[in-house]
């Protein structure tokens, strides 16, 4: 289980979102659920261009997850969940087609996530930005495998250690020949 940190997944022209002097961003694309003018798209005016979120959340482990499709150019695309202190090159993975990117990062106060664009004139469409703050840690099993487990170990004792159990063992799919 997880919780969605931020605000305005869809719409980075939102407030919220803040970009640096010359990006450009627009709520103009079809998003991943095929919705007209759903997604946004982002516009780089000129090298190392933003677009920043801050969140106030107390230190945690952070996943930023994404849908990134290239529109225009073949510069860098980063990501950071620190305000830009570090960027994730995230360029390799994005491609024509919307591909879901992320980045963890361990240990951050008060997230500010984002993009930069590394060259004047590339443009990407961003859909679904969700800062996740894991409640286990990062790890992210899901829940189902902790059902399994602790029915597998009731199974198991129930099976091995009772009458019952041993009573199944000995009639198997026969209870004739038991």
């Amino acid at each position: 289980s997880a919780t969605v940190r931020n605000l305005w997944a869809r719409d980075l022209t939102n407030v919220a979102w803040v970009k640096s002097a010359s990006m450009t961003a627009a709520k103009d694309q079809v998003g991943m659920d095929g919705t007209a003018n759903a997604a946004s798209s982002l516009l780089a005016g000129a090298a190392d261009q933003t677009c920043l979120q801050s969140i106030t959340l107390a230190s945690s482990t952070v996943l930023l997850a994404v849908y990134i499709k290239r529109l225009v150019g073949t510069g860098a695309v980063s990501m950071t969940v620190d305000g830009g202190t570090s960027y994730t090159d995230v360029t390799s993975q994005v491609s024509a087609s919307y591909a879901l990117v992320s980045i963890n990062q361990a240990a951050v106060t008060n997230p500010n996530i984002g993009f930069k664009l590394a060259i004047s004139g590339d443009k990407i469409a961003v859909d679904f930005v969700q800062l996740i703050n894991p409640t286990n840690a990062g790890i992210n099993i899901p829940n189902q495998i902790f059902f399994f487990a602790a029915t597998w170990f009731i199974a198991a004792f129930l099976l091995q250690r009772t009458g019952f159990g041993r009573h199944i063992y000995a009639v198997g799919g026969n209870e004739n020949a038991a």
